[in-house]
């Protein structure tokens, strides 16, 4: 979508899920069995409980799409593409320093629903809180290497990224403070809390906008003050206000 500006960078990203839901659809076809592939007789009606708990879970999953999204698109609004790039860039490395943290949270999740159902509470606040320390202990040698070394990693993707460092030194920051609460969202979604978990993603969707909209003109203007000859650093401290 190469010169279609905020409007090419939106249907990629549609173009990339209609892709995804396509190939799941193709895979999940192919692993059932046989007498799965045609719908004969009546079928069984789902649980109330069952369409409630997927419809929270569809709605977690879409906040969290839009929450990932949002900042990409109010910054390609402001800025330039080439400005964009650069803030794209560093929050994309960030992604890969939460990666123990992602790795428990796939195993951790049936754990969570079995401990509760069993009503071993004690257990299960134990042993989050054990899984809880070990990531922040494995993630935080990580994180203090990357924030070393910002500059050097944002320069690997070339001269002109470098000046987001203060963008990846944020989002690193930021990646901490998730990792340090653990495996929060599982416990409320396994537990038979996610409607209270729909609740906080919708309000912070909603507080995300209206930072996103106001954090801009406040960063410009102390990228101004700080660096008033290199408009660069003045766009990289508008998306670290950010």
């Amino acid at each position: 979508m190469l010169g279609m500006g905020l409007s090419g960078y939106l249907l990629a990203q549609i173009a990339s899920a209609a892709i995804t839901v396509v190939l799941l659809a193709l895979a999940t076809w192919k692993l059932m069995p046989p007498g799965g592939h045609s719908a004969k007789g009546k079928l069984p009606a789902l649980e109330r409980e069952v369409i409630r708990f997927s419809a929270s879970l569809f709605a977690v999953q879409a906040l969290e799409y839009t929450f990932g999204s949002l900042d990409k698109i109010v910054l390609g609004y402001w800025l330039d593409a080439r400005r964009v790039g650069i803030y794209v860039v560093a929050a994309s490395v960030t992604v890969f320093v939460p990666i123990l943290l992602q790795s428990v949270n796939q195993i951790f999740s049936p754990t969570i629903a079995d401990l509760h159902a069993r009503g071993e509470m004690d257990v299960l606040r134990r042993l989050y809180q054990t899984l809880t320390k070990w990531i922040v202990g494995f993630t935080l040698p990580l994180a203090i290497v990357v924030c070393v070394f910002a500059a050097p990693l944002m320069q690997i993707f070339g001269s002109e990224f470098r000046a987001g460092w203060p963008i990846l030194v944020i989002g690193i920051l930021g990646q901490l403070i998730n990792c340090g609460v653990g495996s929060a969202g599982l416990l409320l979604i396994m537990s038979g809390h996610q409607d209270r978990l729909v609740r906080v993603q919708v309000k912070v969707v909603i507080a995300n906008i209206v930072f996103n909209l106001f954090s801009y003109r406040f960063g410009e203007s102390l990228g101004r003050w700080l660096c008033p000859r290199q408009p660069t650093l003045r766009s990289t401290c508008c998306t670290c206000v950010k």
